[in-house]
């Protein structure tokens, strides 16, 4: 792939990616998007072939990550935030785990003051 095909081939999929795994939360979208933006363009006028080879690896582990690590918790009718996750958040197993962190989620819990989190399995 030529010098400027990667990048830019790069930069599409990662798009492509953020709005995937952000579908329906406008401001980490909007946000991740932006951040996204601002580095390539920080980034047009490097000419250095191993440090844009660097930077198109760099946003190939990201779109990896957010692909298998990410998952959308939506809140649902009884104050849990409830996780569906999909085949590509499945280990070589097909087992999920995932751990939420309790400081990000709300609302809190008011019988124990905990954050309730509830996974569902069937992918």
């Amino acid at each position: 792939m030529s010098a400027v095909a990667r990048p830019v081939a790069v930069y599409r999929q990662l798009l492509r990616t953020v709005r995937q795994t952000f579908k329906g939360d406008t401001e980490m979208l909007a946000t991740s998007l932006a951040d996204i933006r601002a580095r390539y363009k920080e980034s047009a006028d490097e000419k250095d072939a191993a440090v844009v080879d660097k930077k198109c690896d760099e946003a190939e582990d990201v779109m990896d990550f957010l692909r298998t690590h990410i998952v959308q918790a939506q809140l649902n009718e009884r104050g849990n935030y409830a996780m569906q996750p999909q085949e590509r958040h499945l280990d070589d197993r097909g087992n999920f785990s995932a751990q939420a962190p309790e400081d990000v989620l709300e609302p809190e819990d008011k019988r124990n003051g905990h954050v309730a989190c509830e996974s569902h399995q069937g992918v």
